[in-house]
């Protein structure tokens, strides 16, 4: 099978996150099994090239496609989606959706079936952001739709009705079989807390962490280490120096590998303050690792890390300042929150994820 894999988002790129992730993840275990021909499409990005990944099977190759600046990268890359799979030999599209809109209009002009993968769906943010109608242009683009794959059941639930003829297939995120660790090894140590993701101000709520630590007692604040990159990396910087938290909270830049791992095993308890989310691979990563969680109190969050997270609020600092020491400070709770969580996400693998989308992209290739 010949796969074009739309996905803006690049594992290379210093902004990469999770939807990238599972992109690469998948597609190398799709060209390994079955040997496939995938050609993953992603926005350019300082340092982008083209570039192939050794598989053992198959192929795996990486083209780059739209320019420009922020946000014209993103448009113009949805732009050259119809160009491309005309110029492409394949069987099959893939669509993972893009900010501001989500969805596109790919399934008209594509002359082959077109798997939408709904990791975006914060068209309805975007415009209340933005004061643009993107929200209503994501409605009108849904039913064109015939194959979907969402990452909740509560996402499932939103697109039936959007996308009344496609058939909705809930696959969640993975992690590789090593990131989980014995459950009989987690004893509730650390000694800081931890965020870990793109540094975006708006959405993963950055903003209402520095001010849950501007909120508690100076003498009181455990040190934060905020791990990651994004558009909004100077100006968070320059926030924390401007409200004199610089003594309390770092950060660590972008980390992979051995300097993620190394940062895992340093975290008591691990942050996710975001105002939106359509999973949080961060969330999974931390219940692997069996730290718990203080998160805000969306859908999605609560469906991923329920039982391995304390959840608050959304956008109250004051919430997650209190919830913070709270669990700071209660080592029998985030053995329990530890454990609990590590025993949720047992078998969520990159090979279950493969596996499931496998099975989604040959349905969608019969029904054609």
């Amino acid at each position: 099978m010949r796969i074009v894999h739309f996905d803006v988002d690049d594992l290379h790129n210093p902004w990469g996150g999770g939807q990238a992730r599972r992109t690469y993840e998948v597609s190398k275990r799709l060209a390994t099994w079955f040997g496939w021909d995938v050609t993953v499409v992603t926005g350019h990005y300082p340092g982008a090239i083209p570039r192939e990944v050794d598989v053992p099977r198959g192929r795996l190759r990486y083209i780059r496609a739209g320019a420009g600046p922020f946000p014209i990268n993103f448009l113009s890359f949805v732009a050259s989606m119809p160009l491309i799979v005309r110029i492409i030999d394949h069987d099959l599209v893939i669509e993972d959706f893009t900010s501001p809109v989500g969805p596109s209009a790919l399934p008209r002009f594509a002359t082959r079936p077109v798997v939408g993968s709904a990791q975006f769906l914060f068209a309805s943010e975007m415009a209340r952001k933005y004061r643009l109608p993107f929200n209503r242009i994501a409605t009108a683009l849904f039913p064109g739709y015939r194959s979907l794959i969402t990452l909740t059941n509560h996402s499932k639930a939103l697109l039936a009705p959007l996308a009344p003829l496609a058939s909705v297939t809930h696959i969640p995120q993975g992690l590789n079989r090593g990131s989980f660790v014995d459950r009989d090894l987690i004893v509730g140590g650390g000694d800081c807390v931890l965020y870990m993701g793109r540094l975006d101000r708006d959405q993963k709520g950055i903003d209402i962490l520095i001010n849950a630590w501007v909120v508690m007692p100076r003498d009181t604040r455990p040190p934060l280490i905020i791990a990651g990159d994004g558009r909004d990396r100077l100006a968070l910087t320059r926030e924390v120096e401007m409200r004199g938290l610089g003594q309390s909270i770092s950060f660590a830049g972008r980390v992979d590998g051995m300097s993620k791992a190394s940062l895992l095993k340093q975290a008591r308890i691990i942050v996710m303050p975001s105002r939106y989310e359509t999973y949080g691979i961060v969330a999974i990563e931390a219940m692997a690792h069996g730290i718990p969680l203080v998160a805000s109190n969306l859908p999605e969050l609560r469906e991923v890390a329920d039982g391995g997270a304390l959840l608050v609020p959304t956008a109250d600092p004051h919430s997650l300042a209190k919830a913070v020491a709270l669990l700071w400070d209660a080592k029998d709770y985030r053995v329990l929150l530890g454990r609990t969580g590590r025993s949720r996400v047992e078998g969520l693998t990159w090979d279950l994820a493969a596996s499931m989308q496998a099975a989604v992209y040959v349905r969608a290739m019969q029904a054609y």
